[in-house]
C-alpha cells in the first residue's frame, strides 16, 4: 500500500502569509480611505486629464488607480505606460535589475472590474476575497531589450522618445497611413507590428515635429 505523504505549512510559510494578508489589508484600505474623501488629491489628479496617466491605468479600476497614482508619486514614476513583467518583455522592453513593481490588487482568474463602491457602507467591495496581488512597471523602469532585431529596437526607441514629449503611442491594426498624429489627444497612431522603413522614417519625422521649439 503507497504510504499517504502529509506536507504540513511550516511555521516560516504561515508567517510569509500572514504578512502577505497584512500588507493586502493595508492596500485595500488605503484605497477604502481614499475613494470616501471627497478631498483626496488622488482623486482629483484622476478626474483631470493629466498626460501622465495612460490609457492603460484608465483601465484598472478605481481602487487599483488610486494605489497606481499613490505608489508612484512616492516613488517618482510616470504612469504614461504600465504593464506586468511578462508584458514587457512581449513588447520588446525588459524590466530594469533592482526595480520592484507597483502593486496593485487582483482576483484570480476573474477580469478586473471596477469593484470599489464609494458608496457602500459595509465596507466590503462587490467582491469581497482578492487573492493575489499584482506587480506593475512603470515605463520608466524599463530599456529597450537587447534581444530585438534592429527594427524594433528602433522602433521602440522611437516610440519611447515620443512618450517622452508627453504623447502616447498607441498600435492600431487598422491604422491606413503608416502614422497619424492627433494633437487634440496627444497621441500618436503608428501600425501594429509595422516595421517597414517608411514607417520608421514617419515615427522619425514626427519625433522631430513633436520635439522642435513652436515659433515665436
Amino acid at each position: 500500500m503507497p504510504r499517504t505523504i502529509n506536507r504540513r505549512r511550516t511555521s516560516g510559510n504561515r508567517d510569509d502569509y500572514a504578512q502577505y494578508r497584512a500588507e493586502l489589508t493595508v492596500l485595500i484600505t488605503f484605497a477604502r480611505n481614499e475613494i470616501s474623501d471627497p478631498h483626496s488629491p488622488i482623486l482629483a489628479r484622476l478626474a483631470s486629464n493629466d498626460p501622465e496617466i495612460g490609457p492603460e491605468v484608465r483601465g484598472y479600476s478605481l481602487r487599483n488607480q488610486v494605489l497606481l497614482v499613490k505608489q508612484a508619486a512616492a516613488r517618482g514614476l510616470s504612469l504614461r505606460e504600465v504593464a506586468t513583467f511578462p508584458q514587457w518583455r512581449e513588447r520588446g522592453r525588459v524590466v530594469r535589475q533592482g526595480q520592484t513593481g507597483m502593486r496593485v490588487i487582483g482576483y484570480r482568474d476573474e477580469p478586473e472590474t471596477d469593484d470599489e463602491d464609494p458608496a457602500n457602507t459595509t465596507g466590503r467591495s462587490e467582491r469581497p476575497n482578492p487573492t493575489c496581488t499584482v506587480s506593475l512597471f512603470s515605463i520608466d523602469q524599463t530599456d529597450i531589450s537587447a534581444e530585438q532585431p534592429a527594427p524594433q529596437r528602433l522602433r521602440a526607441g522611437l516610440a519611447a522618445r515620443v512618450r517622452a514629449v508627453g504623447y502616447e503611442v498607441i498600435d492600431d491594426p487598422a491604422q491606413a497611413d503608416p502614422i497619424r498624429i492627433d494633437y487634440g489627444t496627444r497621441t500618436v497612431r503608428v501600425r501594429t507590428d509595422d516595421l517597414s522603413p517608411a514607417t520608421l522614417r514617419a515615427m522619425s519625422t514626427a519625433l522631430t515635429a513633436l520635439v522642435k521649439p513652436a515659433s515665436p
